[in-house]
């Protein structure tokens, strides 16, 4: 069922049905809506009973119809619509966003999403790749990013549940082993790290191994890591060091350090990182990924290289990082293979 039924659909439910209605559920891959009908199981006619359920990713729903302000806070997760079928005066359509453990932090209200349906994942499955229990070793790559340059398949990345293991020590200390004199992450932090990168994955159709890997690059996973500065006096702040971010628990001249680093800072900073710092996107690891635009593992390279050297450098070589760190690029492949630095 294409999701463009889903505005005739809501107008077109009336009381009168004929008999019980069957539990009925109906996949839609394209949008991740789901609809479900329900009514009584008894063979009576009760009308009264009856109703019908929608759910739908408020992203998608956002499309067609415009929403209150209240449901910003709840990102672009999933909705439920319940529908009376029962008399008039019992068929008003009540909206519930369906509550998380954990949302977003509200400051990418667009739709930053990878545009390339062969390297956009749907869903997050911490299985998604070779089980790994030790670290690789380190390998250079040099060229374009694509495996006819020896640069590893997708196939050749390891889980994002054996990234998280192999590097949660690296994590947990890297605050200290930095020099960056702030505190090394509590349990409960680096959880929130894993959770919120999986969550912007589902949103921005992102691989979070892809996330996770730049994240170990930037800040090795320190929610207090400094803010820098660029050249031009461009602030990143953060996890991935957004380029003009906002969010942030080491503000360095800009404030103090944050200990214990609030849940919505961290939401915040993989946010803005992912999906981008303005409704522009800037530099974010999405548009440097649609950047690529090839449907292939190289976008993922070469989104890396953009990332860290801007959206101009040349992809023939992406060890070239144009004054910026020149093993980038490889430095992600490697991590995304099991290496652990």
């Amino acid at each position: 069922m294409h999701s463009r039924l889903l505005p005739a659909m809501l107008c077109m439910v009336t009381p009168i049905i004929a008999g019980p209605i069957a539990l009925t559920t109906v996949q839609d891959a394209s949008s991740k809506a789901q609809y479900t009908a329900q009514g009584p199981s008894s063979k009576a006619n009760n009308a009264a009973d009856q109703t019908l359920e929608i759910k739908i990713d408020i992203a998608t729903l956002k499309e067609y119809i415009p929403l209150p302000a209240e449901f910003d806070s709840f990102g672009d997760g999933p909705l439920e619509l319940r529908i009376s079928l029962g008399p008039p005066e019992e068929r008003d359509a009540v909206a519930r966003p369906k509550q998380q453990k954990s949302r977003i932090a509200p400051r990418a209200p667009w739709s930053a999403q990878v545009q390339h349906s062969a390297v956009a994942v749907l869903g997050v499955d911490p299985d998604d790749g070779i089980d790994a229990t030790t670290p690789t070793a380190y390998k250079t790559y040099t060229g374009d990013g694509t495996p006819a340059d020896g640069w590893p398949t997708q196939d050749q990345w390891i889980s994002y549940a054996s990234m998280k293991a192999l590097n949660y020590d690296l994590i947990m200390n890297s605050c200290s082993t930095n020099g960056w004199g702030v505190a090394d992450n509590t349990p409960d932090e680096t959880d929130t790290l894993f959770s919120t990168i999986d969550q912007v994955a589902a949103t921005t159709l992102l691989d979070h191994r892809f996330i996770l890997a730049c994240v170990l690059q930037e800040s090795k996973g320190c929610v207090r890591v400094p803010t820098t500065y660029s050249a031009d006096g461009v602030r990143n702040p953060g996890l991935l060091q957004d380029h003009d971010g906002q969010s942030t628990c080491n503000s360095g001249t800009w404030g103090t350090v944050l200990s214990p680093c609030p849940q919505e800072q961290i939401e915040g900073m993989i946010t803005e990182g992912v999906a981008g710092a303005s409704a522009a996107g800037g530099m974010s690891l999405v548009s440097m990924v649609n950047q690529g635009a090839t449907g292939t593992v190289a976008d993922f390279y070469r989104a890396a290289r953009w990332y860290n050297s801007g959206p101009l450098a040349p992809v023939e070589n992406l060890d070239n990082g144009g004054g910026a760190t020149a093993s980038y690029a490889s430095d992600i492949a490697n991590r995304l293979t099991g290496w652990v630095g």
